[in-house]
């Protein structure tokens, strides 16, 4: 009895994945990316209010400002400081539309955007200016997770705290 000539080794690893196409065991596909939603302003607020009084500084009611024309509200200042914080939702974006605050900018390093800006009533404020789109979670649990809101509450503490760091290194009044 004569054996059946086998098939050169290099020839495996092609029949291997016929095999494997076949049974539909093919490239898994993308996975599509968790809906997410921005830290609301209610508890950013919090969130900003107790890291300016860690930080040493009293966080006051806010200011209203204008940047081109249109007012911003600086939601926080800060007591006996001419600065303060702003936490802009997306609603808020579309108020400022046509302003240089209403599109956001993506600067190079992400850095933190300063801005200045006339006060109501007279005088000046510098505030940081943080996006709430910038603070994104998902509400998944469990290994789907991919945002926790840990995380994204504690890139805002770390914001603001790098923002008062900026406002000492620079003497701001």
């Amino acid at each position: 009895m004569r054996l059946p000539k086998l098939l050169p080794s290099a020839c495996i690893p092609l029949g291997i994945g016929a095999v494997t196409v076949a049974l539909g065991c093919g490239t898994p596909t993308a996975k599509s990316a968790l809906p997410t939603r921005p830290i609301d302003e209610g508890r950013a607020g919090v969130i900003i209010a107790k890291c300016l009084q860690k930080e040493g500084l009293q966080a006051v009611e806010g200011k209203v400002a204008r940047i081109d024309g249109k007012p911003v509200k600086v939601d926080f200042t800060v007591e006996g400081k001419e600065f303060g914080v702003a936490y802009l939702s997306t609603n808020d974006l579309g108020e400022l539309a046509g302003t240089s605050l209403g599109k956001k900018k993506q600067l190079p390093g992400n850095p933190l955007r300063i801005e200045e800006a006339i006060l109501e009533g007279g005088g000046t404020i510098r505030f940081v200016v943080l996006y709430s789109t910038d603070y994104q979670y998902d509400d998944t649990e469990g290994s789907d997770h991919e945002a926790t809101v840990i995380t994204a509450e504690n890139k805002l503490d770390r914001d603001v705290r790098d923002f008062v760091m900026i406002t000492r290194r620079e003497k701001f009044k």
